[in-house]
């Protein structure tokens, strides 16, 4: 009787382990991973995608070429206590492009304490990896300038 009875102890014992391994499975990170605060986006990045639309009907172009060579390669550094360096490296500009400061995000809003392509920018998507962002009425009322920054 002893027997049976240590047998269905472990019986018990090991169904109730195994439902203990199978039910504690890892939560996604993916709900929580890619969060659009500064914790999340601090990096350091590279601006690797500029488009364009005149108006919410005009053709997307590639804005990547109309800008400067020397400031296709410069690297932003933004950090988590939200201060941020501007790197003019590779080709550099003249005057020196490189700049430090302020940055926060915000409702999805970026903003630095310096006037630049990241301020004031909306943040449409972040995975992470990359930071997509965008500005409206930038050159002209109605359009929006699209800008992706790639984590180095």
């Amino acid at each position: 009787m002893n027997t049976i009875i240590r047998q269905i102890q472990a019986i018990f014992l090991f169904t109730a382990i195994a439902g203990a391994f199978t039910a504690c499975k890892k939560e996604s990170s993916d709900s929580n991973e890619c969060k659009t605060d500064m914790q999340h986006i601090a990096g350091t990045y590279k601006l690797t995608a500029v488009k364009y639309k005149a108006n919410s009907t005009a053709t997307e172009i590639d804005y990547l070429p109309y800008l400067d060579d020397c400031e296709k390669d410069n690297i932003i550094e933004l950090h988590t206590n939200g201060t941020y360096n501007y790197n003019d490296v590779g080709v550099t500009c003249s005057p020196n492009e490189s700049s430090n400061g302020t940055w926060n995000v915000k409702d999805n809003v970026l903003t630095t304490s310096e006037a630049g392509i990241i301020d004031n920018g909306v943040v449409s998507a972040f995975d992470c990896k990359q930071l997509v962002f965008y500005h409206d009425d930038l050159i002209t009322k109605g359009d929006r300038m699209v800008f992706t920054m790639t984590k180095e």
